[in-house]
């Protein structure tokens, strides 16, 4: 059976049926539920209280217990509530509880326990699915090399919807089942749309991913 996994050297998701990187060989673990931003400004402001943004304000802070599904409001509560499930260590803890974001207006969320905003795609605006498809061909604000979408994954984080565009390059040939080789995926993970453009779930990254559609592609050819 294969998993999708993550490289935490190379910093990529593969697909695979080993426990393996492809392209380095460490181990692979199956994919953080948030980026590793998120995960260590939050593992060092609940052991040692550090506040990443003026905004912070961990009483206001939201958390869905994993182990009975409860919203839970503020890090104390969040905390005893999970001890309570016979948790001790600060560790087990926070492991068993996902910190959800609060919507501040159409375009933005945050995350209180850190002071991090998020971006939302406004409604009625079309979404990452919507302006990127199979076919079509993208790269970004920090690396030129263009690649060829070949799936559009919509998953939650913190409770908001993003995407993530698996793409291989121009040149990969696929085998006789389509698929292509497990280093030539690539993938663009937590992305969100605003105003037609596509750009990364937390505002504090400023990356872009550009694209060029299929079709336009075809009739510049033809």
């Amino acid at each position: 059976m294969r998993y999708r996994k993550y490289c935490y050297h190379c910093k990529t998701y593969f697909e695979t049926d080993d426990g393996c990187c492809p392209r380095c060989g460490s181990t692979l673990r199956f994919p953080p539920t948030a980026s590793t931003q998120y995960e260590l400004a939050l593992n060092s402001l609940m052991m040692n209280e550090v506040k990443f943004s003026d905004e912070a304000d961990p009483s206001r802070a939201i958390f869905r217990c994993q182990e009975c599904g409860a919203i839970l409001r503020g890090k104390h509560n969040a905390y005893e509530h999970v001890r309570g499930h016979g948790f001790e260590t600060d560790v087990a803890v926070w492991a068993h509880l996902e910190e959800l974001a609060e919507k501040l207006d159409d375009r933005t969320a945050i995350l209180w326990s850190i002071g991090i905003r998020l971006r939302l795609t406004p409604p009625g605006q079309p979404r990452v699915e919507d302006l990127v498809t199979v076919g079509d061909v993208v790269w970004t604000d920090y690396s030129p090399e263009k690649g060829k979408v070949v799936k559009v994954d919509r998953y939650e984080v913190h409770g908001l919807p993003c995407y993530s565009i698996i793409y291989v390059p121009l040149d990969a040939k696929p085998f006789s089942n389509g698929r292509y080789r497990e280093n030539d995926y690539c993938y663009l993970n937590e992305l969100v749309a605003q105003d037609g453009r596509i750009l990364h779930l937390y505002k504090t990254d400023e990356s872009e991913v550009f694209y060029e559609k299929r079709q336009m592609i075809l009739d510049a050819v033809l």
